[in-house]
């Protein structure tokens, strides 16, 4: 008798393709030290946020060009230290916090699985010319 076993391996992430339903809301809210980001509605299990400062130019923090950082949200949203002086990384952003107040930041949230993005903010033609789809969220921290 001839037994045989066989093994695979799927390398291939079967969530991608899935389409996630926007965020009801997205508000963000000034905490001691960051920003507190509070996310009502939508399909995912958690959320990816990059910024960008038109007026200064394009930052790291874009979340969607490679290499650059995205801050890890859960389903309803997470907290980001602000620190100028620091390296970006997920979680910790260098936008000066008087730019959140301001209005003049850009945002993109997109799923942590699945496919979509939404934009908002000062120039979210940026992100809208990279396929995302544009929200009326507010870009102002509060």
């Amino acid at each position: 008798m001839l037994l045989l076993l066989a093994c695979t391996s799927a390398s291939v992430d079967d969530t991608a393709g899935i389409a996630v339903d926007p965020p009801e809301t997205v508000e963000l809210n000034d905490k001691d030290g960051g920003v507190e980001i509070e996310v009502s509605g939508g399909s995912a299990p958690g959320w990816l946020l990059g910024a960008i400062w038109p007026e200064q130019g394009f930052t790291r923090e874009g979340c969607l060009d490679e290499g650059d950082v995205c801050h890890t949200l859960g389903a309803t949203g997470g907290f980001i230290t602000i620190d100028p002086d620091a390296e970006p990384v997920d979680g910790t952003t260098v936008i000066p916090v008087e730019d959140y107040r301001a209005g003049d930041m850009t945002f993109v949230l997109k799923p942590s699985l699945g496919t979509g993005c939404w934009a908002w903010g000062a120039e979210p033609i940026y992100y809208v010319s990279l396929g995302c789809s544009t929200e009326d969220w507010s870009n102002e921290s509060y």
